[in-house]
């Protein structure tokens, strides 16, 4: 499947400018076109009418969003996330857990590999990976995290 992206506005480091068309297909950046460059044919077209187009944000630390926590240990909680995570314009997050006991981090590495299985997964953003933020923390560094299960 293949989009074009017209009459977008363009910024990444070092290059701004209006008017560019993004060819993407499957998925995939493919070619960039300057204003008054031949466009290629595409599946959709789309105008941007000026609005800013970028790649997806990665999100490699996030705990949770929407009264869900990865902690929760669900598949309904890290669907919920990954879905409404989307709408901030994050299409790859790594869920961070906390340091919790060994049966829950077992069971929110469980839950998250369960989740990659589904077609939910399909619509939400993509999981490469799980950030473990502990429990293997710097006694005197811990920060929020639960002193109880530390090691």
């Amino acid at each position: 499947m293949s989009i074009l992206f017209k009459n977008c506005y363009l910024a990444t480091p070092g290059f701004e400018h209006e008017k560019m068309s993004v060819l993407v297909i499957d998925g995939k950046i493919k070619q960039i076109f300057a204003p008054g460059d031949t466009l290629p044919a595409a599946d959709k077209i789309k105008d941007c009418g000026d609005a800013m187009l970028m790649p997806g944000f990665v999100d490699v630390h996030c705990h949770g969003r929407s009264g869900f926590d990865f902690c929760d240990a669900t598949v309904e909680a890290i669907s919920t996330i990954a879905k409404n995570k989307l709408t901030e314009g994050v299409t790859t997050l790594l869920p961070t857990t906390l340091t919790v006991s060994e049966e829950q981090l077992t069971a929110a590495l469980q839950s998250a590999a369960d989740y990659i299985r589904t077609p939910e997964s399909l619509k939400g953003c993509k999981i490469p990976g799980v950030h473990l933020e502990g429990p293997y923390i710097n006694t005197k560094l811990i920060g929020a995290q639960n002193p109880a299960f530390v090691r």
